[in-house]
C-alpha cells in the first residue's frame, strides 16, 4: 500500500509540474521618452532629457529612450537592455540607454548605432 501511495503522489507531482506554465519575465513599456522607475528624476531633468532624446532623432533619425530600474534581476545589463528592446518592438534606428539604480549603477545602450 506505501508503494501505491508513493507512485501515486509522484505521479502527481510530476503531473502538477508539467501543467504549471512557466513564467514569463515583464518588461518596462516604453510608453514615453523618458521612463523612470526608480523616481530618480525630476521633472526638470525628464525634460531635458526628452529634449536632448528628440534632438538626437532629428539629427540623426534615431529614436533613443531613456530607461530607469531598480534592477535587472539575475540578468545582465546589456542583456537586459536588449530583451527591453525586442519586448518593445524596437529595430535598428532606435536605441536604449539603461540605468539600473541603484543596485547596479550601470548604463548601457542598445541598437545598431551602440557597442555593448
Amino acid at each position: 500500500m506505501q508503494r501505491l501511495i508513493t507512485a501515486f503522489s509522484s505521479a502527481l507531482l510530476l503531473l502538477t509540474l508539467m501543467a504549471t506554465p512557466g513564467v514569463a519575465q515583464e518588461f518596462p513599456r516604453l510608453d514615453a521618452r523618458v521612463v523612470d522607475q526608480t523616481g530618480t528624476l525630476s521633472a526638470d531633468d525628464r525634460r531635458r532629457a526628452e529634449d536632448a532624446f528628440r534632438d538626437v532623432e532629428q539629427r540623426q533619425g534615431v529614436q533613443v529612450f531613456g530607461l530607469f530600474v531598480n534592477t535587472t534581476g539575475n540578468t545582465t545589463v546589456p542583456r537586459y537592455a536588449e530583451q527591453v528592446a525586442e519586448a518593445n518592438g524596437l529595430g535598428g534606428n532606435d536605441a536604449v540607454i539603461l540605468v539600473a539604480w541603484p543596485t547596479a549603477g550601470t548604463r548601457c545602450g542598445w541598437g545598431r548605432f551602440w557597442t555593448m
